[in-house]
């Protein structure tokens, strides 16, 4: 199993060899990301166990936040690390 920066580098790398930081906006990808939170929030919402679609599901939310802040010229990490500092005070 990758660790959570090489799997950030490759989804990164991903997007970039696909065209995805080119031809897609900030616009676009918030509505992946509000598109693939309701998905998983009506799998939460019906009481479903967490199983392969849920891990599945949370895998995407989460690649495409990090696509999104790559596309904001930021990072997930840099995003988290912002969020726990805030968090903490």
């Amino acid at each position: 199993m990758k660790d959570f920066f090489e799997l950030e580098v490759c989804i990164e790398s991903l997007a970039d060899d696909n065209g995805t930081l080119i031809k897609e906006d900030r616009i676009e990808w918030a509505k992946h990301i509000k598109e693939e939170s309701q998905t998983l929030y009506n799998i939460i919402a019906d009481g479903n166990e967490i199983d392969a679609e849920t891990k599945t599901t949370i895998g995407l939310v989460m690649a495409k936040l990090i696509i999104l802040a790559k596309l904001s010229d930021t990072s997930l990490e840099e995003c988290l690390d912002i969020a726990y500092n805030k968090l903490i005070n």
